[in-house]
């Protein structure tokens, strides 16, 4: 009696636990990868853009 209890007790905490989707982790890893690529290339083109800010204030303060 106290086996088929222990089974079914055991067999219910199984139900509950949540069996992890590897596809949805794939797609999250992707996502965070995105997001890292999306902000290295927003500093890169920020940067870019400073270098030509200041050349062109340069080109026009001494006249090159």
């Amino acid at each position: 009696m106290s086996d088929s209890r222990r089974n079914r007790r055991k067999e219910e905490r199984d139900l509950k636990k949540v069996k992890p989707n590897p596809e949805k982790e794939r797609k999250d890893k992707r996502i965070k990868i995105y997001g890292i690529l999306a902000l290295v290339l927003f500093f890169i083109i920020a940067v870019i853009a400073i270098f030509f800010k200041a050349m062109w204030e340069f080109r026009a303060k001494y006249g090159f």
